[in-house]
């Protein structure tokens, strides 16, 4: 046990969710493993994170705010530029920040500016001002009953299983601990101080500490805990996949196994939310990779394509069929192909719109007569673009045009779902995501 979560991968902030189909995705993925996201990229991520609370709820006592998130950028900094020391490393938040500095021949590196909350975000650590912890690992934490946030002070506190996670962690670094806690405090830190600190990276777990032991527990719902158990589901479901799997299974191996088998068996229930998980985020990889492909098509005019006339473009390998014909096509050209072929075809560079198209292909052939299963695990409602939403649109549209589906297709559902959301995010959150313009 690694402590690598392997379902997750880094990205730019810069439209990350260009269509904001992710949201609805994610809630799913957490409601099967509990206290994971798919941005919580390092089990070990947990100890360091109980560590820090329960540091500063013995040691530090002030219930201010603001001091509580200084203390964190300070220690989150500290704990890049210690992980980074290995080039290996990932999985720990502001590695580009922690590369720039550890480049430089100084021998104390000062990140006191760059964890300032007055200064600028683009020369901070990282843009949010109460740290990676409060952005990605406080809820997981609460849900897996690592912290309590039902203090009078609003600040969390760690419970008693957070609070033994933390004296792990801490009795693996010894006199470590100490000098962290005094550079971060600090602000500063000497090359030679930092050297040892890159036992605390994420990859560092001694497989056989104490540490180890209790993530084990955490992983496996030992606790009893409703959300644990529910996370325990999962990974008997892994454990019945790999029992009956003639060689090791990696990640995709379930993906793809437990979408295209029927669920049966005490753990059907889990079996086919995975498999709804799956379908959503399949439909999400070829919206995505149909927006890339129209705006391909857009670099090579400069000055612009009114909407048609990028449609023509993009859709010049169409033919003149019902989309029923298409994508029976389709279906059949990837005849005796695991649904992994086809989607790996759909996200190769400059893959064209037929191999884009086929996964859709697929899951409507799947999904065809059973589409109210993915009720259970979608919003039915408006405003929500889902697996659910776009595969019954497209199964109420096979007989219709298959160029005139996908015009709409790309020109509604994608482009102009795209600058809605760019819009929002500019309005609400100041920040330009926009891959294409108006």
């Amino acid at each position: 046990m690694d402590g690598a979560v392997s379902w997750t991968e880094m990205g730019s902030e810069r439209g990350l969710d260009p269509l904001a189909m992710i949201n609805v995705i994610q809630e799913r993925y957490q409601s099967l493993l509990p206290g994971f996201s798919s941005v919580t990229t390092r089990l070990r991520n947990y100890s360091f994170y109980s560590w820090l609370v329960a540091h500063y709820a013995q040691n530090i006592h002030d219930a201010s705010r603001t001091r509580f998130h200084s203390f964190l950028r300070r220690c989150e900094a500290l704990y890049a530029l210690a992980s980074a020391q290995d080039s290996k490393e990932t999985g720990v938040a502001a590695r580009l920040f922690a590369n720039d500095y550890l480049r430089g021949d100084n021998p104390v590196i000062d990140f006191i500016r760059a964890t300032d909350e007055a200064t600028p975000a683009a020369e901070r650590y990282m843009d949010a001002k109460s740290g990676v912890f409060y952005a990605v690992y406080f809820r997981q934490m609460v849900d897996f009953g690592l912290l309590d946030e039902r203090t009078e002070h609003g600040l969390p506190v760690p419970t008693e299983a957070g609070a033994a996670l933390a004296a792990a962690y801490n009795e693996t670094l010894g006199s470590l601990s100490a000098t962290f806690f005094a550079a971060a405090d600090a602000g500063t830190v000497s090359r030679q101080e930092l050297a040892p600190m890159v036992l605390m990276r994420p990859s560092a777990l001694d497989q056989d500490s104490t540490e180890a032991e209790l993530l084990r527990d955490l992983l496996l719902g030992s606790d009893g805990r409703e959300s644990s158990l529910e996370r325990r589901k999962t990974l008997l479901l892994i454990l019945k996949t790999a029992r009956f799997s003639p060689a090791p299974v990696a990640v995709d191996d379930l993906r793809w196994s437990w979408l295209e088998t029927v669920p049966e068996g005490e753990l059907q229930e889990t079996h086919a939310a995975w498999r709804h998980y799956q379908t959503g985020d399949t439909v999400r990889v070829v919206y995505e990779a149909l927006m890339r492909h129209a705006t391909r098509e857009l670099m090579d005019h400069p000055l612009g394509l009114a909407l048609p006339a990028l449609n023509a473009l993009a859709l010049r390998d169409i033919p003149d069929v019902t989309l029923k014909d298409f994508f029976f096509a389709l279906e059949a050209a990837n005849d005796g192909r695991t649904f992994r072929e086809p989607q790996g075809a759909a996200l190769r560079d400059e893959a064209p719109i037929a191999d884009i198209l086929a996964p859709l292909a697929r899951l409507c052939t799947l999904w065809r007569g059973d589409l109210d299963q993915l009720k259970e695990s979608f919003p039915d409602k408006p405003g929500y673009q889902t697996g659910l939403s776009e595969l019954r649109w497209l199964i109420q549209s096979m007989d219709q045009s298959a160029s005139g589906v996908l015009q709409t297709l790309i020109g509604e559902r994608v482009l102009r779902r795209h600058l809605e959301v760019a819009a929002r995010k500019f309005h609400l959150q100041k920040k330009y995501t926009y891959l294409v313009e108006i």
